[in-house]
């Protein structure tokens, strides 16, 4: 009887602890503008069983998913306890081999050419990248010209906050946080156009 009365006891201890723990990351992330549950990031089984979800994510190329934030990521919003930083961006065409990261790695067979787009926030580097062949008439494709990721002011503090605890989203897959990840974003510092 006596152990029963124990195990009760520690049963209900741990039903408090746990209720208190789910109810302190609810707020959380309410605070955060988020919905309670809403990590930022969910599996792909999670996305693929949400169906006609008010929220739909995108899959980036790591299987993780985004989602669209309520409003603008805190890092572009700034404050008055944080010093701002500026993102830096550039565009080119070369007939240069690169990797996923940007680097060179060879050159282009057939006078074929690489268009890259290049931006950085906060230390991170970004890349994507499209080989065309401008003999058969191809040009850059307007998603890759610099002028899609504009130079803006960002709080670095928040910023990394964010790659810590992927709230709103994770800005190293989402860097705008409008549920489209950074690799097929056009406009991957501009939440308003995805």
């Amino acid at each position: 009887m006596r152990n029963k009365m124990i195990v009760k006891a520690t049963c209900r201890v741990w039903c408090v602890v746990a209720v208190a723990v789910l109810s302190f990351a609810a707020c959380s992330r309410e605070d955060a503008g988020q919905a309670p549950g809403n990590t930022g990031r969910v599996s792909g089984q999670e996305q693929a069983g949400a169906g006609g979800s008010a929220n739909p994510g995108a899959v980036a190329p790591t299987g993780a998913v985004t989602l669209r934030a309520t409003s603008e990521p805190p890092w572009f919003r700034g404050g008055s306890d944080c010093a701002m930083a500026t993102t830096q961006s550039s565009s080119w065409g070369t007939p240069q081999a690169y990797d996923a990261k940007g680097k060179i790695i060879g050159k282009l067979p057939d006078q074929k050419i690489t268009c890259g787009l290049s931006y950085a926030v906060c230390g991170d580097s970004f890349f994507r990248q499209q080989v065309i062949n401008p003999r058969s008439g191809e040009k850059c494709p307007e998603s890759l010209h610099f002028s899609r990721a504009p130079s803006r002011a960002v709080c670095c503090k928040a910023w990394k906050e964010a790659q810590r605890t992927k709230i709103p989203c994770d800005p190293l897959v989402d860097s705008d946080c409008d549920g489209t990840p950074n690799d097929a974003d056009d406009y991957p510092l501009d939440y308003s156009k995805n």
